[in-house]
């Protein structure tokens, strides 16, 4: 399957639904940035062997049990892939990030999740695009 292309860095969107989450999706797609979704951890792996995405936002309560198989799994199809969990608990909660977790951000805080993906992405891939 050939990679798709497109003018915009695309993000991975991780969560059970979508519908919670409209509007932070509509302000990450203001700032130009392309967003697929996936709704469970399998069509997340799926589609990242096929799909060069700039990062990933992955729901905390998609996750179980603490089971972070999925961020283990993306990190080895692109070890370089910047993932962010977002929690709707205080982050000021969590002793440190799990494992192949490179970020957090509040689920409740669409602005905050907007910047955080931002500040991962490559400053040269934004700049590239027209996106500040």
């Amino acid at each position: 399957m050939p990679l798709r292309s497109t003018n915009f860095p695309r993000l991975l969107f991780v969560a059970k639904s979508s519908l919670n989450f409209g509007p932070t999706l509509a302000e990450i797609k203001a700032t130009g940035i392309d967003v697929t979704v996936a709704l469970t951890t399998d069509s997340a792996v799926a589609l990242s062997l096929g799909t060069h995405f700039a990062a990933v936002v992955l729901d905390a309560s998609l996750i179980r049990n603490n089971d972070w198989t999925v961020a283990r799994s993306l990190k080895l199809i692109r070890p370089s892939v910047p993932i962010v969990l977002i929690d709707s608990r205080n982050k000021g909660r969590r002793q440190s990030l799990p494992p192949d977790i490179d970020a957090l951000a509040s689920s409740d805080n669409s602005h905050d999740l907007v910047l955080t993906v931002k500040q991962l992405l490559p400053e040269k891939l934004l700049a590239d695009r027209g996106i500040s």
